[in-house]
């Protein structure tokens, strides 16, 4: 039963906004999460969570490996 709210398991949601985030910065040459949108998005979580620092990492098992490592 498909409902208009329903997002299907596994299947990505691309918004148009995402497709010209990650086109510009490809065209930065900024594929990595230490630039732009990555310093974006963690001033965004610190500020929306009171964190003092967010970590992003590029994969759940690096998150894991960070976790296990502190």
């Amino acid at each position: 039963m498909a409902h208009s709210s329903f997002i299907p398991f596994n299947q990505p949601v691309c918004l148009a906004a995402s497709i010209a985030y990650m086109t510009d910065a490809a065209r930065r040459g900024e594929i990595r999460g230490d630039f732009t949108y990555g310093k974006k998005c963690s001033a965004w979580m610190e500020q929306r969570f009171g964190a003092e620092r967010v970590l992003l990492t590029p994969s759940g098992t690096d998150a894991l490996e960070m976790a296990a490592i502190l």
